[in-house]
């Protein structure tokens, strides 16, 4: 499976590192009052081939494998609480719901799969730029990503053929970004994010059962890919 690597062969390890460093700058800052916090929604591009390779057989009737569209991108929302630790450093804290949901038929049985995430982060802010109104920095996070989601059969006349949950093990998760931030109002301004994310989720199942491909190997939920968000940010004191 040739999965999306992170900025097209730039290791993982680097990613990392890059992300260890900001952290460990951003502790560095002189302390000063400033606590924030910001709500952002967006999209997230995801690498899921495991999933759009896969043949799911969720209703007994089964003929042919369920007919999803690609799974490439999702809508995600996330909550930031943060503290500047200097003028051009802050730490902070976020949770992020990844949407990961695509729709299929198999004869006249349609089978609605969900596979959101949560991800709770910390992140580490470099604001080196600025200009009258207008920020510019980058950031760099590190956390879990926890996968959510269910799946659902219906027939004709929207007859509920069963749920069953979805579930798979914690795995880390590392971003960095650019960001771009304008003040309109003194305590309120408009943060443009964009970047990278890496994160893999390598065991998955479905009511509790291994998900699998066909040569026997775990079925992956790969959620790394691009990130693109403008949220609005709340500044106090």
């Amino acid at each position: 499976m040739n999965r999306i690597q992170p900025f097209e062969g730039f290791p993982r390890v680097m990613v990392l590192a890059m992300a260890v460093v900001v952290l460990l700058a951003g502790s560095a800052g002189q302390a000063r009052a400033g606590s924030w916090f910001k709500v952002a929604g967006g999209v997230s591009g995801m690498a899921m081939d495991d999933i759009n390779n896969a043949d799911f057989r969720f209703y007994e009737p089964s003929e042919n494998g369920y007919d999803f569209p690609p799974l490439n991108s999702g809508f995600s929302l996330s909550f930031h609480l943060g503290y500047d630790l200097s003028p051009d450093f802050a730490l902070g804290f976020s949770w992020d719901r990844q949407y990961a949901r695509v729709k299929g038929t198999d004869v006249d049985v349609t089978a609605d799969l969900n596979l959101d995430a949560n991800f709770f982060m910390t992140h580490g802010y470099w604001t080196p730029l600025r200009t009258g109104r207008w920020d510019f920095g980058a950031a760099a996070g590190l956390g879990l990503v926890f996968t959510d989601g269910k799946v659902k059969t219906t027939g004709q006349n929207n007859v509920n053929y069963g749920e069953g949950e979805t579930s798979g093990s914690s795995s880390l998760a590392l971003e960095i970004m650019a960001l771009v931030n304008y003040a309109f109002k003194e305590s309120t301004s408009l943060e443009l994010t964009f970047g990278w994310r890496d994160a893999v989720i390598k065991e998955f199942k479905y009511e509790s059962a291994p998900a699998v491909k066909e040569d026997g190997s775990n079925l992956e939920l790969d959620y790394t890919g691009y990130i693109l968000k403008l949220g609005v940010k709340f500044n106090f004191g």
